[in-house]
């Protein structure tokens, strides 16, 4: 098991670093979608809603890089983690208040999964 310990870390710090990596270019790419879809929770104010929708990919971007690269892996990974804490929050919040929530990243990546065909 000591032996795995070390690959399985890198495997968990370059997923999660992945997943920051693209999330945060999906939505810094089209910054009025991930403005709007921090707006849709419902619970910030519009002005920091909007602050939130352009400054979180950026934040998403840098966390991934660093846990890609290797640089500053505790600072990154936790700071990933948190933030997958409170997406997690966030959703369960608005779907216990029936809010109808469609990530941003869904939205850009649906079109590039391609459906199976019913046989």
């Amino acid at each position: 098991m000591k032996k795995a310990q070390p690959w399985i870390g890198l495997l968990a710090r370059l997923i999660l670093g992945g997943v920051l990596l693209v999330a945060g270019y999906l939505k810094a790419v089209t910054p009025d979608k991930s403005m709007m879809a921090v707006r849709a929770y419902e619970v910030l104010p519009i002005w920091l809603a909007n602050a939130f929708g352009i400054i979180l990919p950026w934040l998403e971007i840098g966390a991934g890089i660093l846990l890609i690269i290797g640089v500053a892996i505790r600072y990154a990974a936790i700071f990933g983690s948190a933030l997958m804490v409170l997406f997690i929050i966030a959703i369960a919040q608005a779907w216990a208040r029936g809010l109808s929530i469609i990530a941003v990243v869904s939205v850009e990546v649906a079109p590039l999964i391609q459906a199976k065909p019913d046989i």
